[in-house]
């Protein structure tokens, strides 16, 4: 359960005007995420941000449609 928490959590707080095409970003558990711009936002060509910046009091959520 801790891995798969972790895996989806960036360090920081990260808006989605933040990210950057072709970016790689570490998560708290080490692994990596790309990012890919060029329809909306993907993550790792597989997981789509479906809902974006979405404040909370201890950090940011971004809403995905699929996990790892």
């Amino acid at each position: 359960l801790t891995y798969v928490l972790t895996y989806h959590v960036l360090p920081g707080a990260f808006l989605s005007t933040d990210f950057v095409d072709g970016a790689t970003l570490a998560t708290l558990n080490n692994d990596t995420l790309t990012i890919d711009l060029s329809n909306g936002v993907t993550i790792n060509e597989i997981t789509t941000v479906v809902t974006a910046d979405i404040a909370a009091t201890n950090g940011v959520i971004h809403a995905i449609d699929s996990g790892m």
